[in-house]
């Protein structure tokens, strides 16, 4: 999972990803040192592969950290429509995923066109604009990248709401208007798949 931009609302946010130790190379085939990697430095190396689950896990804890837990039941969502239109978004289908984005977020315009997979007759995609400069921004952001979908307008108290910090981020949200699962920075498709496909409505 990579990092999201930092959000200008929650300040600015410095990431570091961790440094893999480097394998050697090998410049002269024909020495005598060169030799069949050892049980222990074939060890060490699935040992390294074996980590970067475990460090993409406490990654994704450390920038959800300020989210909405898992369980809470979110209230209808108060939004605007591209046309400046106020409306109450309902948990109507067994699965909705809420997707904010931000105009300006380069991570959100590589990841926001694979959302047009997702929907079908369970799973209702919703994706949320906050910390823009105007409606045509996003307008224009939204037909950029080729996203189809439910596109909609949000504000700083909404932002507060869903406790968000940085973008792109979103909620798996189940009928009953239930937190199935939460995340922050760069899914893959099939990763939102599963995440949306799996959740009980």
């Amino acid at each position: 999972m990579a990092m999201a931009l930092p959000s200008r609302h929650a300040g600015g946010y410095w990431y570091a990803m961790p440094a893999w130790p480097s394998t050697g190379i090998c410049t002269n085939m024909s020495s005598s040192d060169s030799q069949k990697p050892s049980k222990w430095h074939t060890a060490k190396r699935w040992g390294s592969w074996l980590m970067l689950p475990i460090v993409f896990v406490l990654l994704s804890s450390w920038m959800t950290r300020s989210m909405l837990d898992s369980g809470v039941r979110l209230a209808p969502l108060s939004v605007q429509t591209l046309s400046k239109q106020s409306l109450q978004l309902q948990w109507q289908h067994p699965t909705t995923l809420v997707y904010a984005f931000a105009p300006w977020c380069g991570v959100c315009r590589v990841s926001m066109p694979s959302l047009n997979l997702l929907q079908n007759e369970n799973v209702r995609i919703v994706a949320i604009g906050f910390d823009f400069d105007s409606t045509d921004q996003v307008q224009q952001f939204v037909t950029d990248i080729g996203y189809d979908g439910e596109v909609y307008l949000g504000d700083a108290k909404l932002f507060q709401q869903l406790q968000l910090s940085g973008y792109p981020s979103y909620y798996v949200v189940s009928r009953d208007g239930a937190i199935r699962h939460k995340d922050r920075g760069l899914s893959t498709p099939p990763g939102l798949w599963l995440r949306t496909h799996s959740a009980p409505g």
